[in-house]
């Protein structure tokens, strides 16, 4: 197994700092609001000064109504379709 490069940190790592779930990290970066750095295909990471940037801009948890959409998205109730 490959260490990190340093200025990068994991899925998990990025998750526990912005205090959302691995797959609220992986929304942010499908809609374009956080990059991910491949060090392989299936081991993505995330840059240090992105998520600082994130986290700085007052992005979160306070503003940004985009962002916290994007993570709140995965902790709403499933519907069940009516038959």
């Amino acid at each position: 197994m490959r260490p990190d490069s340093p200025g990068l940190v994991t899925i998990t790592a990025a998750a526990e700092r912005l205090s959302a779930s691995r797959r609220s990290v992986y929304r942010l970066n499908e809609r374009g609001v956080l990059d991910f750095v491949y060090l392989s295909p299936d081991m993505p990471r995330v840059r240090e000064r992105d998520l600082a940037a994130l986290v700085e801009n007052g992005a979160w948890p306070n503003g940004a109504s985009e962002i916290e959409q994007i993570i709140r998205e995965g902790t709403r109730p499933i519907r069940q379709e009516q038959a």
